[in-house]
């Protein structure tokens, strides 16, 4: 993962794929886990680019 900019503070801004692979998933099942309600919903920092915080992504063991 890139290093965090200094403005970010302590909880990044994670793309979807950045996002599936801290869960440890495939990129589908990350987005089937969106539509779901297992994962939160992404901030839209543009209508193309949703993003996940880091907090928010549980690892299910």
């Amino acid at each position: 993962m890139p290093p965090v900019p200094s403005f970010a503070g302590g909880d990044p801004l994670l793309t979807a794929r950045e996002a599936a692979a801290y869960r440890r998933q495939g990129l589908s099942t990350f987005w089937r886990d969106v539509r779901a309600g297992t994962v939160k919903p992404p901030v839209r920092v543009t209508p193309r680019a949703p993003r996940w915080r880091l907090s928010w992504l549980a690892v299910i063991a």
